[in-house]
């Protein structure tokens, strides 16, 4: 177990150096401020505004399978819940988040977000996982 936490907290530095975009939101209420990053051609098939809209209204969108980003979301709440009754200023979450691109392929991405409870900022680096994108994993609906 040591080492898989291990090698999750050097993927997480790495990340700051490569990411494929950088997001900062206000934490409460959850409001985008700025997206960094995102290439004039947008991602996963979706123009730069379509992916930016989709990806900061995740409980709407078709990009994010749905039962998943209610989950996350939901989460997401507790743990700024808990960290506030610890007493924490900072804490960060990272994971694997699925996407679906616009033609309905899966694609995977890595997912790291910095919290700062004293400046209600939150800071999003993402990077997606070509490893993990495959043909064979079209959503069905």
């Amino acid at each position: 177990m040591l080492n898989e936490n291990v090698k999750k907290f050097r993927r997480s530095k790495r990340i700051l150096n490569d990411y494929d975009y950088t997001a900062r939101l206000t934490i409460e209420p959850l409001d985008l401020i700025e997206v960094i990053g995102v290439p004039k051609d947008g991602l996963p098939g979706y123009t730069k505004v379509e992916f930016i809209k989709n990806a900061f209204n995740w409980l709407n969108t078709e990009m994010f399978p749905p039962k998943t980003m209610a989950i996350l979301s939901d989460e997401f709440k507790k743990r700024v819940g808990l960290a506030k009754e610890l007493g924490l200023e900072n804490f960060d979450i990272s994971m694997n988040v699925q996407f679906i691109s616009k033609d309905g392929q899966s694609v995977w991405a890595y997912y790291v977000s910095y919290y700062n409870l004293a400046d209600n900022i939150v800071e999003l680096y993402i990077k997606f996982l070509d490893e993990f994108t495959s043909i064979d994993t079209s959503i069905k609906n």
